[in-house]
């Protein structure tokens, strides 16, 4: 990565790194999260970004995250932008981490959605301005008795509440804990809160490339379980060897990303992009209709090759920003 975190591209065999080379009067990027960091790719050289550079005539900045939702995206340009002279286009390839971290998440707020790490940091805010007494009471209590959560106020407890709250038969709320906010474990039912944060940004990427004259186009992350091929002897293995790690993460790329999952949210994510007039594509499709059945594409369910990541560059220059 350069000095400020971005993963470096290559063009025209020149690197580029801490937007040196972008003065181009056509710099592009490309906005997403660990499969546009590049996560799979043996080298900087074959990430989307530097396989757009090398089959079109603009020049590309990797605008990628690892473990970014739609929100850190968007951050991520709000800070960077000014320093990209003449931003011609902007190919979003997202969506995928919105989901993911739904279903990851034990509590979320619907205006913010959830990103990696949110319940440790929710945990150190609330326990950042804890007194040492209030402190010490709480790691005690929390070891004694599993009813001590997340969801007592520490702040306000009296000792009182406290010893109520460890000798009831169940939890209950204590201190006027105000709990209205928070949602349960995010699952099928409240699926529909997770469109809540890509709305806004969407409208806010709608608003601002729109003033800086900047055209705007939103990829569907591709997925292995989305597209309609047969998988090739590598892809087995190594999904197999994901789905044997007992990690939240593996087991929620496999049980709760099936094919029902994906109708019903490229449905979603079609109409918020057609209501805010930015062309929609989804990779899913375009990738099963290349009827690529034994090939390696993917290095696990949600990145790719560099094969996988050469055909995205191929797909986009072909059949995206035409």
């Amino acid at each position: 990565t350069d000095s400020r975190g971005f993963r470096v591209s290559y063009k025209d065999g020149n690197k580029i790194a801490d937007f040196r080379f972008a003065n181009n009067t056509s710099t592009c990027l490309v906005v997403g999260a660990s499969s546009i960091f590049g996560v799979g790719a043996t080298n900087d050289r074959n990430t989307i970004a530097s396989r757009l550079n090398s089959i079109t005539d603009y020049t590309w900045l990797n605008f990628g995250g690892r473990g970014y939702t739609s929100t850190q995206e968007l951050m991520l340009f709000l800070f960077y932008y000014q320093q990209v002279p003449n931003i011609k286009k902007i190919v979003m390839i997202s969506g995928l981490s919105n989901l993911i971290m739904h279903y990851l998440s034990k509590n979320y707020l619907k205006e913010l959605g959830s990103f990696f790490y949110w319940t440790l940091y929710y945990k150190h805010m609330n326990d950042a301005f804890l007194s040492p007494r209030r402190k010490i009471m709480k790691t005690i209590l929390s070891s004694v008795s599993s009813v001590f959560d997340e969801n007592i106020d520490y702040h306000k407890a009296s000792k009182r509440d406290l010893l109520k709250q460890l000798f009831a038969a169940k939890k209950q709320r204590i201190a006027n804990y105000d709990n209205r906010l928070w949602t349960t474990q995010a699952n099928d039912s409240n699926r529909e809160d997770l469109l809540c944060a890509f709305q806004r940004d969407i409208l806010i990427w709608k608003t601002l490339t729109g003033y800086l004259g900047i055209k705007l186009y939103y990829v569907l992350h591709p997925f292995a379980q989305w597209i309609d091929r047969e998988l090739s002897s590598e892809e087995k293995i190594l999904f197999e060897e994901g789905d044997r790690r007992k990690e939240a993460n593996w087991i929620i790329l496999k049980k709760n990303l099936e094919r029902h999952q994906y109708v019903w949210y490229l449905e979603k994510m079609t109409e918020i992009c057609r209501s805010n007039d930015i062309k929609f594509f989804d990779m899913n499709n375009a990738i099963t209709k290349k009827a690529l059945d034994g090939k390696w594409l993917f290095v696990d369910r949600a990145h790719c090759t560099d094969e996988g990541y050469e055909l995205m560059a191929r797909i986009i220059k072909d059949e995206v920003i035409i």
